[in-house]
């Protein structure tokens, strides 16, 4: 008896827990109604209440204005209270990185850029050097509420759970570094890792697209080529991230520093569509470039954009045909003026995939143009929902 009443109580709590994060995550893409909770969510109007009071209670949302032009009484729309905890935000690329200080809404207080960050000097003098810049931006801004966490997105492969970047190609600075570990001890706060691909689809997910679709694809195309896959609402594979540029797309190509054979990131990868498109143009000696002339109408311009549309379609067949994604959703440098690359994407889609899984819908990031502060602090918020609750420090083997 005494275990059954622990086993209740235990569901019991977890339920709560579970329906905090289920309004806290309709709450943090766009802010809504009691009403309009309750009818999105399942729970009772009376069950929203009582939560809603109790977040309302620890401040972590706030009231905003009556929705305007509604007959008699006006709703109340309800949102994150962002000044109730900050987020520390560092994302890392293979030319740059990101540094920022966000709120508990995960939008920017103060950001910083650096070229170079993933190629010279010392890992370990790399992150004093970040640390030390964040604790400069606090005593900036000295943002209200308490450090939630920090979220860190790095060029993959990693390991999410151990929060340790392992051997990107073209990332010798940040090879092997358990980067997380380093930053949860210097400032005693949970860490997340996340793969940017991977990253920017949760981001895209909650910001972007608003929860639109509950299968898509980001595809990360610039000086690599990732993708980030979100099935069921959520990010697939959890806690590895997914290696799309390296899907063989020519069994007969060049090796791959990852070991495989005529990898898509061989081809597709900005560099990559550049220098054989200037092989056989000089003229095309940068993907704006291209770009720049296709829209005048070169040929070679027009050409250089059909090639990069096939390779990119070999990929999305595949993932249309396999798993039926409702969309894909492109992201870096790629999306510079996209009319012609995402017409020629989408014809080539209709004609190769299998009948009926064509309608694949096919654009471009929806995120705000600070996207990587705003994807790196999201990995923070993200756990934050799913828990429905504070978060603890968390070992690097147990990270979710």
């Amino acid at each position: 008896m005494v275990e059954m009443r622990a086993r209740t109580t235990i569901n019991a709590e977890e339920m709560k827990y579970n329906n905090r994060g289920r309004i806290l995550d309709h709450i943090s893409r766009e802010p809504l109604s009691r009403a309009e909770l309750s009818r999105r969510t399942g729970l009772t109007r009376a069950g929203v209440s009582r939560i809603m009071d109790e977040l309302l209670e620890e401040g972590l949302v706030r009231e905003y204005d009556p929705v305007a032009g509604s007959v008699g009484r006006k709703p109340v729309a309800v949102g994150l209270n962002g000044s109730r905890y900050h987020i520390i935000s560092l994302c890392l690329e293979r030319n740059c990185a990101t540094l920022a200080l966000c709120d508990f809404s995960g939008q920017p207080l103060i950001s910083e850029r650096y070229r170079g960050a993933g190629v010279d000097g010392d890992s370990r003098e790399a992150m004093g050097f970040f640390a030390e810049r964040i604790q400069a931006m606090i005593r900036e801004k000295k943002p209200e509420g308490e450090l939630l966490g920090m979220g860190i997105m790095a060029p993959g492969p990693l390991n999410s759970r151990r929060g340790q970047i392992l051997n990107p190609p073209n990332f010798p600075l940040w090879q092997g570094v358990e980067i997380a570990d380093y930053y949860r001890k210097e400032f005693s706060c949970p860490v997340f890792l996340e793969q940017n691909a991977s990253a920017y689809a949760l981001a895209e997910n909650r910001f972007g697209l608003k929860g639109k679709y509950e299968n898509f694809l980001e595809l990360l195309v610039d000086n690599g080529l990732g993708g980030g896959l979100i099935l069921g609402g959520s990010l697939w594979p959890e806690g590895g991230g997914s290696e799309f540029g390296h899907m063989t797309i020519d069994i007969h190509g060049p090796k791959c520093s990852c070991g495989n054979t005529g990898c898509a990131e061989l081809y597709a990868s900005i560099p990559n569509i550049v220098k054989a498109a200037e092989k056989k143009d000089g003229r095309l000696d940068s993907w704006r470039e291209i770009v720049h002339l296709a829209e005048a109408g070169d040929e070679a311009g027009l050409s250089a954009i059909g090639e990069e549309a096939g390779y990119l379609s070999s990929l999305i067949v595949n993932m249309v045909n396999i798993l039926d994604i409702q969309a894909v959703v492109l992201n870096g440098e790629i999306i510079y003026k996209p009319e012609l690359l995402l017409s020629a994407l989408r014809k080539k889609v209709r004609e190769q995939a299998i009948e009926g899984r064509g309608r694949a819908e096919i654009l471009v990031t929806m995120l705000p143009e600070d996207k990587e502060a705003v994807s790196s602090a999201n990995l923070v918020l993200e756990q934050y929902i799913r828990r429905g609750k504070l978060l603890q420090p968390i070992a690097p083997q147990t990270l979710e």
